[in-house]
């Protein structure tokens, strides 16, 4: 209850103030404990009583008759009384307590004999007689206890109690021959080492105690998956069979007490031979050494096949035009999820049709041809099943719509005016409704070559003409036999020395950009030595013009971050950021002076660059993993990224491997994995053997980030790699620590990685498969720390993909359940 005062001075103003207090008007109870009532007593004996207050005990003052003899103020409240003084026969013993309030309890009595003559001098033997010492309990248990009276003359037992530390939990007053039975509900005691206490008292209140040390344990064990895991997809490659795996967090655990079920079938032991695909659900059985049980399921997906598809319309090698049906097949276990149709023109991949079921075996789709190239297209039906596993298949087909329109053709390289020297490389951009079948060229109005797809730049060489001016034209015919008009520009020979070739390597012609954007350029070195002539203190410069023809910014080109040097080849860079332009065309131009045999000459480059503002740019896309030179050795190639998008979204990641080299790609071009919609930090395991036509050898990986708003907005990343399956598959070692056991929100772990040597890695950390964190260094060891809070409930472990000496691995585990917290 809570007190208030209030004051109030002449004016009437108040104050007041409160003051929370405590009423008890409740005695509290008191119990005698030792000794009987009737005992016959002398010497020394022992008072106990039990005291109890819903407030609390101050005090327990003992009386013999009307004589206090003592007090206690603490549980368990006892005193020794000598007796000495006191003459053979009755003592009638009294207890009382008083609480904090000064509530005094009503008074407990009892009657004893005091015989200093004949009294019991000697105290009961008492042993535990079950359990042994050490044992584990749990749930009720008996405990037998043997108590004998061995005093002269044996007064005899009178009772015995059975306590765990300082607390009573049962008191037994018959006994069947000395033997004294107690039912313990160990539920009540807490979990860990507990020390029994028998005490047996006899008739002439003298004691004896033996103590007994046991283990209760009454804690089911926490079962925690740590092989496979929740939702696991368990592919192509996994052993087989495979290991299930456990961790037991339990005080007592019992090794030999898992049993793993597969489908609700028992397995012999932790070794799962895998049969089929599909869904399963595996449980383990876990008993501890003091009999607790517990299980813990989990379900996970088995699937080393992908599916099985089929083209059903059109027929192979059909001529095609407007509108046209496409049907597929594709079969797989658990399901197929998905099936679409790749359109590829030359290798490349144009866009994606996405086709419907209503069966999930048949799979419908519409093709508008209207904007596709009168030639060869490939369909590539691609089905993707739960696990995301996807099978190709390929179906060439003849486009064939009416075409009216001629091409378009324009130089690139060299410009109108320029200064030539050597061995020049011509490049010119032509374009068709369609697609053109063939560019000619002509030097000095003779023609001098007829390109045909993919119209790779050739090489001209101005040693064959007088110095002087030349006029070169190009003219494109495409497949309907439309002819472009004529595309002319003059050039001037000057070989008094062949100075370095400049190129733009990207971005390329027309490409579509944001306001910030980097541009890479080579020099290469044409056999004459060159020097530099610096301009405004650097040696080469990117520029951008508007419309207008007015500068916008310029930017020295450096090789990391200095400049390149004389005589010599180099690859230099800039970075762009164009502020607040609109979104507009720009010229992007690169140049720079070199004096060869003392005559100068200007290197110069330009492209046409279409800067845009709005949300539909190129995603952005970085590759951690492979990196250029990349060994791959093992069956699986894994790609580790990041892509996103101004818009927030992502079409889709494309991953080719075409046979050679990125500068010298060859013919073959293999479509390994089309996967829609992913974004943020990405990890695709891509299996090199389900292409048959993978083989040892160098390849340029392709990576491409197709844009959502506009397909035709890509961002590529190349890389040389070699495919090597004789190569040692570098391996490394995951280790994890927590901070708890079992864990829970608050608890931590820390995640250790060891890759026996140097190594470039990416750790990925994961919650329930999905990527949170990512790490990239390079090191032989790493350690990953991550705090859990309430949100972080499930299952993480790590994947980690490495290069060491080159060569690609990869590992994962560490797997940690942290779990809701239980009780109050």
């Amino acid at each position: 209850m809570s007190l208030r005062a209030v004051a109030k001075d002449g004016a009437g103003n108040q104050g007041e103030a409160t003051l929370a207090i405590t009423v008890d008007k409740t005695p509290p109870k008191v119990t005698w404990l030792q000794p009987a009532d009737g005992a016959v007593v002398s010497g020394t004996v022992l008072l106990r009583v039990e005291a109890t207050d819903n407030v609390g005990v101050a005090k327990v003052e003992f009386f013999a008759g009307s004589t206090k003899i003592g007090e206690d103020n603490s549980a368990p409240y006892e005193i020794s009384w000598n007796t000495a003084a006191y003459p053979d026969g009755p003592v009638t013993l009294k207890a009382r307590a008083v609480d904090g309030a000064g509530n005094v309890s009503s008074e407990a009595t009892l009657t004893v004999t005091v015989d200093q003559t004949v009294a019991d001098k000697g105290a009961p033997v008492v042993r535990f007689v079950s359990p042994a010492g050490g044992v584990l309990l749990k749930g009720v248990a008996t405990v037998e206890v043997e108590a004998e009276d061995t005093g002269t003359p044996a007064t005899g037992v009178q009772q015995v109690q059975l306590y765990e530390g300082g607390t009573l939990l049962g008191t037994s007053t018959v006994g069947v021959g000395n033997r004294y039975v107690f039912t313990v509900d160990t539920a009540k005691l807490a979990d860990g080492a507990r020390e029994l206490r028998a005490v047996a008292v006899d008739r002439a209140g003298n004691r004896g105690e033996a103590r007994l040390t046991v283990t209760v344990d009454n804690t089911p064990p926490v079962v925690v998956w740590e092989s496979p895991v929740e939702g696991q997809k368990i592919r192509r490659g996994a052993p087989n069979p495979f290991t299930l795996k456990v961790r037991v967090l339990d005080l007592n655990p019992d090794p030999s007490g898992i049993v793993y079920e597969v489908n609700g079938v028992p397995l012999a032991g932790d070794s799962w031979l895998i049969s089929e695909d599909g869904r399963y659900t595996l449980t383990a059985r876990v008993k501890d050494l003091a009999g607790n049980e517990a299980f813990a399921s989990i379900r996970v997906d088995v699937d080393t096949e992908p599916p099985v598809v089929e083209w059903v319309a059109p027929s192979p090698g059909l001529a095609v035009s407007g509108r046209v049906n496409l049907r597929i097949k594709a079969e797989d276990t658990p399901g197929v999820r998905r099936a679409f149709v790749l359109v590829e023109v030359n290798g490349s991949a144009l866009f994606a049709v996405d086709a419907t079921s209503t069966d999930g075996i048949y799979w419908d789709a519409t093709l508008d041809t209207s904007s596709l190239p009168n030639r060869e297209v490939t369909l590539q039906a691609i089905a993707e099943n739960e696990n995301r596993l996807q099978s190709t298949a390929a179906l060439e087909v003849k486009v064939n719509n009416p075409d009216l329109e001629k091409p378009i053709v324009e130089w690139l390289d060299p410009v109108d005016g320029q200064n030539v020297a050597g061995r020049v490389t011509l490049r010119v951009r032509a374009l068709d409704n369609q697609s053109v079948r063939e560019v000619r060229i002509y030097v000095g109005g003779t023609l001098w070559r007829t390109l045909a797809p993919p119209f790779d730049p050739p090489e001209w060489d101005t040693l064959g003409v007088a110095d002087g001016p030349v006029v070169l034209k190009a003219i494109a015919i495409d497949d309907a036999g439309n002819r472009s008009d004529p595309a002319e520009i003059q050039v001037n020979v000057r070989n008094q020395g062949v100075p370095p070739a400049l190129s733009i390597l990207n971005p390329a012609e027309g490409e579509a950009v944001g306001v910030q954007f980097q541009v890479r350029a080579s020099v290469t070195k044409q056999g004459t030595p060159f020097s530099w002539i610096p301009q405004n203190g650097n040696n080469l410069w990117a520029r951008v013009y508007d419309y207008r023809g007015s500068l916008v910014q310029e930017v020295p080109l450096l090789v990391n971050g200095a400049q390149p040097a004389n005589n010599a080849d180099s690859v230099v860079e800039a970075s762009f950021d164009l502020g607040n332009v609109p979104a507009d065309l720009y010229r992007l131009v690169v140049e720079g002076f070199v004096e060869v045999n003392g005559t100068t000459f200007r290197l110069y480059q330009e492209r046409l660059v279409s800067v845009e503002v709005s949300s539909n740019l190129p995603p952005a896309l970085v590759i951690y993993s492979p990196r250029q030179g990349t060994v791959l050795a093992a069956n699986t190639l894994h790609i580790v990224g990041d892509v996103t998008d101004d818009s927030g979204r992502v079409h889709a990641v494309e991953v080719r491997m075409i046979a050679g080299t990125c500068a010298a790609p060859g013919q073959e071009n293999y479509l390994l994995r089309y996967e829609a919609a992913p974004y943020g930090l990405f990890h695709m395991e891509v299996p090199l053997d389900g292409h048959p036509d993978i083989r040892d050898g160098f390849y340029c990986l392709r990576v491409v980030a197709i844009d959502a708003d506009n397909l035709t907005l890509r961002n590529i990343q190349e890389f040389d790699v070699r495919v090597n399956r004789m190569a040692p598959v570098p391996v490394a070692n995951i280790s994890v620590s927590t901070s708890s056991v079992p864990v829970k929100p608050g608890d931590s772990a820390t995640w250790s990685v060891d890759f026996y040597g140097p190594a470039t890695y990416v750790v990925l950390l994961r919650k329930d498969g999905q990527i949170v964190e990512s790490y990239r260094e390079q090191n032989s060891l790493v350690s990953v720390s991550r705090p859990f809070s309430e949100g972080d409930v499930g299952v993480w472990d790590v994947l980690v993909v490495f290069e060491r000496g080159g060569v690609q691995g990869a590992a994962q585990g560490g797997s940690v359940a942290v779990i809701a917290p239980t009780g109050p």
